[in-house]
């Protein structure tokens, strides 16, 4: 029983311990290398590629291609910056042009609607239907009166004649004597005691067609 156990001990420990023929084997192997002696380590010869982009030729190229490109950046930023302004300050010039123009135009001038002078017409034709052709003058003079002051406003001062009124130097030669026709009309009729006609009235509704044409305040 003891000589067993004693036969299993010593086996374990031979288990234990490397087979020395098989490592001198490796050792002896030709194919396998432990010493570093002798090892190739130069180093690879490098690629046409490479001896290309290192060449001095190449690097000062490349060098130059830098500064180069630095170069057209600062030039395409200013470029832009320039484009920038020159954008504004035309549309500030655009602007500044059409606002000159307007005020040197000035106020488009003013001319009686259509309908307001159709209806005033059509109260003047009415009161010359019923030969009451003084009355018909007069209220084509009053709509001349409003007018002027509409087209020259402050021009009209209170109290003044309808002769005064026609020699404002504000009013175009046109609108001044097509004012002083239908003026001259009622004076006549008023200051002179003479009566109007059929031929008096349509006179003075023509003549206020000419002062009521955009032609008479332009």
């Amino acid at each position: 029983m003891q000589a067993g156990q004693s036969n299993g001990a010593t086996g374990a420990e031979g288990a234990g311990v490397p087979d020395g023929a098989a490592y001198d084997a490796v050792r002896a192997d030709p194919r396998y290398q432990f010493e570093a002696e002798g090892l190739n380590l130069e180093p690879r010869e490098p690629s046409w590629l490479q001896r290309l982009l290192e060449s001095p030729a190449v690097q000062t190229f490349l060098e130059f291609l830098g500064k180069a490109l630095e170069v057209l950046f600062w030039v395409g930023l200013a470029a832009i910056a320039l484009a920038v302004l020159w954008f504004a300050g035309r549309a500030g010039w655009q602007a500044w042009q059409a606002r000159r123009g307007e005020e040197e135009a000035g106020p488009a001038p003013y001319r009686p609607a259509a309908g307001t002078v159709r209806v005033l017409l059509e109260d003047a034709d009415r009161l010359a239907s019923e030969g009451r052709y003084a009355e018909a003058v007069r209220l084509l003079l009053h709509r001349s009166i409003a007018d002027v002051e509409r087209q020259r406003p402050g021009a009209v001062r209170d109290a003044m004649t309808s002769r005064e009124i026609a020699r404002l130097p504000v009013l175009t030669a046109l609108a001044a004597e097509a004012f002083a026709g239908i003026a001259g009309l009622v004076e006549r009729a008023h200051f002179a005691g003479r009566e109007l006609t059929r031929a008096s009235y349509d006179e003075a509704r023509e003549t206020y067609a000419r002062l009521a044409a955009r032609e008479a305040w332009s």
